[in-house]
């Protein structure tokens, strides 16, 4: 261990600048967390984007799913000539095409076409 001399004056009595000293150290400190702080900031903005381009994603996966039932792309259309005697009416597993449905009530009997798209 090496031994102090006596006679030696250490410390603010020694006349060193140390406000000079403490201010290098802190410049060196700095020029260390510097770049750190640069990535960060560089991460918190990419994270923003992503977190963005998620939000977005989210909407898309709302519209598709919308998109993804059978009624919308099997839509069926049922047409009467006269709704006051037949409601027309058309399910999803009814079968497309043109049909004729004859109604009567004693010796009368009335047709009509009924079409399915």
């Amino acid at each position: 261990m090496a031994e102090l001399n006596p006679n030696a004056v250490t410390g603010l009595g020694s006349k060193l600048n140390t406000g000079e000293i403490i201010d290098r150290f802190m410049a060196i400190e700095q020029r260390r967390i510097k770049p750190v702080e640069d990535r960060k900031e560089q991460k918190v903005g990419e994270l923003e984007a992503w977190d963005a381009v998620k939000m977005e994603l989210n909407k898309l996966q709302g519209v598709t799913e919308a998109l993804n039932k059978y009624e919308v792309w099997e839509a069926r259309k049922v047409e009467t000539s006269d709704p006051n005697v037949v409601e027309p009416n058309a399910r999803k597993d009814s079968v497309p095409g043109r049909h004729t449905l004859r109604c009567g009530v004693g010796s009368s009997f009335t047709s009509a076409d009924i079409s399915g798209i």
